[in-house]
Order: C-alpha cells, then structure tokens, then sequence
C-alpha cells in the first residue's frame, strides 16, 4: 500500500476526527478485503478549496449493475475474494453518510476484474459553513422523539415518519468495529465460534432486524429471524427448538406483548426465556412487559454487546434451574456452573473484572495459613459469594455512585438472593448458607440475620476479608482504590467488631506483613 501526499499543503484544516477516521479506515479495509494482488494507493491532497482523498486499487472490481447498490445498508459486492471476512455490509454505507455530515461527496469508478477508484471531496472550510457538523448529535435517538398512537397496531404514523428504528452512522461505526474485532482470527475471544444457543430475532425494521442479527451471529448465536409477531409466534409453535426470544414490542399483526401473553399461556413454551425492546421511552413498558412475564427488558438503540451478555445470564439462570429440576450435578458440570455464573456476573459489571477469582485466590491463601483443608465446598463459597448479584436492578449495581439507603436495602438482599439461587443442589446445600452468611460481622451488626462470633461459618469469615480487602484495593465508580497498605490498615481497625481477628492476622502473615 502506497501513501501518495506529495500536494498536501502546510495550510491547517480543522477536521472532524472520528468522521475522517471513520471514512479512511472503511475504504481502506474494503481495498484491502477485495485486492488479492496489485496494490493500494492513498492519495490525499488540498484542491479548489476541497481535500480530495483517492483510494485506488488493482483488486476485483465492482460489476457496473452493482455499483448503484454499494453504499446502501448491508448491501455487499459478491466475490470469491473476500478471504476470511465475511463483512456486514456497512462499511460502505458508514462512509457515505459520514461523509453527507461533513457537507462532502463521494463518486466511485470501476472496471470489473481491473480495480476501483474512490474519490472523497469535503470542503476545507466545515467550520466556517457549519460549525454544528462538530458535533455527534443523536437526533435520530427514537427516545428523544414525539410519539403518537392512532391505531390498533400501535404503529403511529409519526414513528414512521421518523423513522425510530433506523441506526445513527455512529451506532452503525460501532457494529462495523465490533464486527472486524469479532471476525480476525487473531482477535476471536475463545468460544465464539458457537455458542450453542438458538436465538429466535421478531423486529419488523429490516435495519434493525438484519443489525441484531449479523452482531449476535458474528458472537457465536444461531439466529433465526422474524419480521412480526405473527410470524415468530408460527415459528415457535411449529418449528420450536428455539432457546431464547429478543422481540420489539411495537410490532404489526401481532405486537410483542401479545406474543408474550400467548407464550406463557403455552406449557411447551412457559419456560422460554423472552428479552422484550422497545423504542417507547419510560417506565409503562417496561413495568408491563415484566409484569406480563418477561425476563428481560432492553431500549432502543440497541447495544448488542449488552444484549448478548443478556441472554448468555438469561440460559445460565435456566439451565441451572434446569439442573436443580432433574438433579443431576455432576462434578464436571458443577465446575462450569460456577464458572459460568462467575463470568455472567463480570459480564453484568464489567467494572468488577476478575473480582470473584481474585477473591478465590486471596480467600485460598488465608485458609491455607489457617491450615484449613481446601476443598470444593472453599473454593465454591468464595467464587460465588456474590451471585445473588444477578439478582440485583441494574440501576442499583451498576449505578455510578454511592447507593441511598432504599437503594442499600435492595443491595443487601444478594445474599439471599445467592442462597435461593443454589439451595436445591444438594452439593451447594452448605455453600449456599455460607453466601448467606459472608455480610455478617463478628460484632453482630452485619446482614441478614445479624450473626456473631463463632455463629458465622470460618469460610463466610474468610470471604468476608478478602472481599473487603478485594474491593477496597480496586477503584469503583463512586471512589479511588486505597494502597495496599491502606487497605491493611482498615482491616486492622475494623478487627475484632467487623473482622475475626484470627482471619485478619492471618491474611497480613500470609501477604508477607507483620
């Protein structure tokens, strides 16, 4: 690839960045994705007032019948030579509407099997014309828009003529750099190939529907998609098989709270998890899709990354009650359920990290100074002390200070919340009462039933340290991690009313301190 700005002049430009970038890095992928030999040339030079940016390549080309369909949505040139990239079909479209927002044009000249040529022209002077093309506004955001309902579909013609569902150049920027992070082999996170979960997509706005759809099978899912509720509700009833439902309520022939209702009136569906979304902002939505039977809820625009971490937490929840249900946990699948429910936590709260295992190791290093044995029912209780996290709103856990006291109340029920979650297997039974018990304090003023001393489990104990410790030694959103030896000294002068003060001196000789 060849950098060509031999007439670039010393004159300064104010330029959009993340619109510039984003025009650079699509052309130059998609010379890339369809140049097997030749070359590619970069071209980028100040003219008549205009920066002209040329991109030329010697790759495939583009049939002329294809050339007035490149730049629309998921739209894609086919061709034997894309090699390991599938690609979306965005690329192309982000790039074009990047560039109408910087008051620019894009023209493209090609000969099929000879190469391509693809000329940007933007004006030098945007601040000067526009200085609002700066700024990444969201007006399009179906939240932020009026809302009307005239009819029995609940399809207003004012959503239609704004069009709530089509996706922002930046939403769709997002899922293009998603898509390339998911796709190269070098940066495939493990287990993404397949999930093993059969996803059944119902939206009626076909950007919408193909956007969910191209991200969550590029994540690992088998999706299968539905333009109305009418339709996925066939679907179910005659194909089923399906593991989850990611439905838009507003919907024609059938809406997504129909569909719900006639999910759960169905033995052979009762207990399929459903995600509900919607563009209709406030809290009636959601209150009523819940309260009709929904697991999950989610707003529009979508994060898609979000909507995955969703439904992996959604089967990880079911196939544990699935478990409890048949009893049958063996040793193999206890161990990828506390797994499981460990990293669907830290997916939950990305803010956590490596939390629960960090506090697994810290609370293995304080039993073995104890001389404790270090057997599963240990490691179990302090991977899982907070799973009953899962459990816990959103706006509570992942709020971005401190909690009030209603909102504390609510938190404080994740011990409960964890020994609900794990008391029907028989092999958790005595892990689950020491989640139950790794709030309480030795002088008994902690939660829930405000234990003390010798009344507390030696691992709740155990856990209580080193998740204090864990947590103190990490920044939060609400506050600044403390120093390691800051932290040692709060666990000092809280030994003996919060701590045992056998665990606590043996944490500090364990860590090598005196």
């Amino acid at each position: 690839m060849i950098f060509d700005k031999s007439e670039i002049t010393d004159r300064q430009f104010y330029i959009d960045n993340d619109r510039y970038e984003r025009i650079i890095t699509n052309l130059i992928r998609n010379a890339i994705k369809f140049t097997e030999t030749g070359g590619i040339t970069v071209n980028l030079k100040h003219e008549n007032e205009s920066i002209l940016l040329t991109i030329t390549d010697t790759g495939i080309g583009i049939p002329k019948d294809r050339l007035p369909h490149i730049f629309k949505r998921f739209e894609q040139v086919d061709g034997t030579s894309t090699r390991s990239f599938d690609g979306t079909g965005l690329g192309l479209a982000i790039v074009e509407e990047s560039v109408k927002l910087l008051q620019g044009e894009i023209t493209v000249d090609s000969v099929f099997g000879m190469g391509t040529v693809f000329t940007v022209k933007i004006p030098d002077n945007l601040i000067d014309r526009d200085p609002h093309a700066f700024i990444e506004r969201r007006n399009a955001d179906r939240r932020n828009q009026p809302e009307t309902w005239n009819n029995d579909n609940r399809r207003g013609d004012e959503r239609r003529k704004t069009d709530y569902s089509r996706i922002p150049v930046s939403d769709l920027a997002q899922v293009e750099s998603q898509t390339y992070a998911v796709q190269t082999p070098m940066n495939r996170p493990k287990g993404v190939k397949f999930s093993g979960i059969r996803v059944l997509l119902s939206e009626d706005t076909d950007d919408l529907r193909h956007y969910i759809a191209k991200i969550l099978t590029n994540l690992g899912h088998d999706v299968v998609k539905a333009e109305n509720g009418l339709e996925a509700w066939e679907m179910l009833s005659d194909e089923g098989g399906f593991d989850i439902l990611v439905s838009d309520i507003m919907m024609p022939k059938m809406d997504g709270y129909e569909l719900l209702e006639n999910i759960r009136k169905h033995d052979f569906l009762k207990e399929l998890p459903v995600i509900l979304i919607t563009a209709k902002s406030g809290d009636d939505p959601k209150l009523k899709a819940l309260g009709i039977g929904a697991d999950d809820y989610l707003p529009k625009p979508i994060n898609v990354r979000e909507l995955d971490a969703r439904i992996r937490n959604l089967l990880t929840k079911r196939d544990l009650r699935k478990a409890a249900a048949e009893a049958l946990v063996m040793d193999q699948r206890i161990e990828e359920l506390m797994t499981g429910f460990a990293q669907s936590l830290e997916i939950r709260d990305a803010e956590t990290g490596n939390h629960s295992r960090e506090v697994l190791e810290l609370g293995t290093l304080i039993a073995s100074e104890l001389g404790m044995n270090i057997d599963n029912t240990l490691k179990a209780s302090l991977l899982l002390h907070d799973i009953g996290k899962i459990g816990i709103p959103d706006s509570i856990l992942l709020k971005p200070s401190r909690l009030d006291d209603d909102e504390m109340e609510v938190m404080k029920q994740h011990p409960a919340i964890g020994r609900n979650l794990l008391e029907s297997f028989s092999n958790f039974k005595e892990v689950s009462e020491i989640i139950l018990a790794h709030q309480e304090h030795c002088d008994g003023t902690g939660y829930p039933k405000g234990l003390s001393g010798e009344e507390i489990h030696p691992i709740a104990r155990i856990i209580a340290v080193a998740d204090a410790y864990h947590a103190m030694t990490n920044t939060r959103r609400y506050r600044q991690a403390l120093s390691r030896e800051e932290a040692f000294e709060e666990l000092k002068k809280h030994s003996g009313t919060q701590f045992d003060p056998e665990v606590v001196d043996a944490f500090i000789k364990a860590m090598g301190l005196s």
